[in-house]
């Protein structure tokens, strides 16, 4: 579960960063806090869910449906974002992070390897 966030988090710091340098806006913060509401309004939505007893694969499909059908409907707007290309013909080398990075990274683990738990915890009590 903590890898697909940081999947999900990754690519969409990618598209932000991407339509930020295109437009000449600074949106990151905006998409950020856009995506930790949306993971607000998923958790009311399960206790919602939980209260009225739904079977968890009732909820769980109607979920991924109503996902599956917003990819569809955002995905001509997502493959309009322009692909990064170096002007440098230089295969890009590995580079060690800085101290910060390194700082932020692991806060980002951190954050992560609790996140799983907790979310998959409320998932198996919801399961039985």
């Amino acid at each position: 579960m903590g890898a697909c966030i940081s999947i999900t988090n990754v690519g969409m710091n990618t598209c932000v960063t991407a339509i930020e340098q295109q437009e000449n806006r600074r949106i990151m913060s905006t998409s950020h806090g856009m995506f930790s509401g949306g993971g607000m309004v998923g958790a009311a939505l399960a206790s919602f869910m939980m209260g009225l007893k739904v079977p968890i694969l009732l909820h769980i499909g109607t979920i991924a449906l109503g996902i599956l059908g917003l990819v569809l409907i955002v995905r001509p707007s997502i493959m309009l974002i322009p692909e990064e290309f170096s002007s440098n013909k230089q295969q890009a080398k590995f580079a060690w992070p800085n101290r910060v990075l390194v700082g932020m990274i692991v806060v980002s683990i951190c954050t992560n390897v609790t996140e799983a738990p907790c979310l998959t915890g409320r998932l198996f009590t919801y399961a039985r």
